[in-house]
């Protein structure tokens, strides 16, 4: 029987990849590279999982769960027992509202710099092809779970033994270089992210929000103004995610970037000035602690992205005409966010 790389191999004809190609906006040799990449990343990631019997049985649990008819996956599974379309399959879990809850769930919390530590390898963003490797690996592994009604144990075989074989053939040896560095990058971001709590982790990520929200709230802008400030914010904080190296808590803190809803939600119960600051000065305690070394980039960020946001509108004028770059309001903002990052 067919395992579970050449499986998906033989599934990913030439025409499917023109037409990933044609759904994702990307290039076919990137499509295709990506896949050959991504796929077996996904393979030894979920084998690594199942190196301790908790670790097995917790991933065939999470396997179970997004499997059946009404899962994200279960018009992939049935296009894999060949009675579905594939590429619908492929898309449809890739697309659903669940997708990154997926890749998440599946390749744990140092996912996201798997995703970039590819990327960084092959000179391309991969996430898009993570999104269809991902289900696509899974579902041939329910496939296979299925039809040898496979326990913990069963599974943890099954993956342990193709993973190795793999990662020891030496016609991969190029692929397994960069499978074996995305893996190293993944484990050394989940462990970093599993020194926070949940609350800690918000409130990191939180901490660029903040600071718009005070420069933002100083001297409220008009004619699209905010739109402006947020954009110019979110800016800042993209560029520090991609500039940061894979595993650092800034790549994956800042990876989801700035959220309108939250910064909407934010302005609806529009908090004091002290407790934004307190919510940047604990921040900055947070990263001190568990990661120094990031405290100055970290720092940089957050008053960056105040002055980012101040210079992105002019408030005053009318209809847009004359009015002031950085109001007095927005300056005293932007200097009570230093001082709280000292």
């Amino acid at each position: 029987m067919a395992g579970i790389l050449d499986s998906l191999s033989s599934m990913i004809t030439p025409d499917v990849i023109d037409q990933i190609s044609g759904a994702i906006v990307m290039d076919t040799t990137q499509v295709s590279k990506g896949l050959g990449a991504t796929a077996p990343t996904v393979l030894g990631s979920l084998s690594q999982q199942t190196r301790s019997p908790d670790g097995a049985a917790a991933l065939t649990s999470s396997l179970a769960k997004l499997s059946g008819s009404n899962s994200p996956l279960g018009g992939l599974e049935r296009a894999i027992g060949g009675s579905g379309d594939l590429l619908g399959g492929l898309l449809g879990a890739a697309r659903s509202d669940t997708s990154n809850t997926m890749v998440t769930s599946l390749l744990g919390e140092g996912a996201n710099a798997i995703g970039g530590s590819l990327s960084k390898s092959l000179g391309f963003d991969v996430r898009p092809i993570l999104t269809i490797a991902v289900p696509a690996v899974a579902g041939i592994v329910n496939k296979f779970v299925k039809e040898g009604g496979l326990d913990a144990s069963g599974v943890a075989k099954l993956l342990q033994g193709e993973a190795d074989a793999y990662m020891s053939n030496p016609a991969n040896a190029e692929t397994s270089r960069l499978v074996k560095q995305a893996l190293a990058d993944g484990n050394q971001a989940a462990t970093l992210r599993g020194a926070f709590t949940d609350a800690e982790w918000a409130k990191v990520k939180g901490a660029p929000l903040a600071a718009l929200y005070l420069v933002s709230s100083a001297s409220p802008s008009r004619w699209g103004g905010t739109s402006k400030e947020l954009s110019a914010a979110a800016r800042v904080v993209a560029e520090t995610a991609q500039g940061a190296p894979v595993a650092s808590l800034l790549s994956n803190s800042f990876a989801a970037g700035i959220d309108m809803n939250a910064f909407e939600q934010m302005q609806r119960e529009s908090p004091s000035q002290e407790a934004v600051l307190n919510h940047i000065r604990e921040a900055a305690a947070l990263v001190t602690q568990k990661s120094p070394s990031e405290v100055p980039a970290f720092r940089a960020t957050i008053i960056r992205t105040a002055e980012q946001a101040a210079t992105a509108a002019k408030e005053g004028g009318f209809f847009g005409m004359g009015g002031t770059l950085v109001t007095v309001d927005e300056q005293a903002a932007i200097s009570a966010i230093t001082d709280a990052l000292s």
